[in-house]
């Protein structure tokens, strides 16, 4: 979380809508999102 977010006007507004952003975006794009996990490991992989 942003030091914006952490001293608002509004952080408990500002998390609950960084929540649903979450789960929206898990709910709809779990498989991008875990495409985009596993080339990140990959990649930390073959680095050495």
């Amino acid at each position: 979380m942003s030091d914006e977010t952490a001293n608002g006007k509004y952080p408990v507004e500002t998390v609950r809508a960084m929540r649903k952003t979450v789960i929206y975006t898990f709910k709809n794009n779990s498989e991008v999102m875990l495409v985009e996990k596993a080339e990140m490991c990959v990649e930390k992989l073959t680095r050495f």
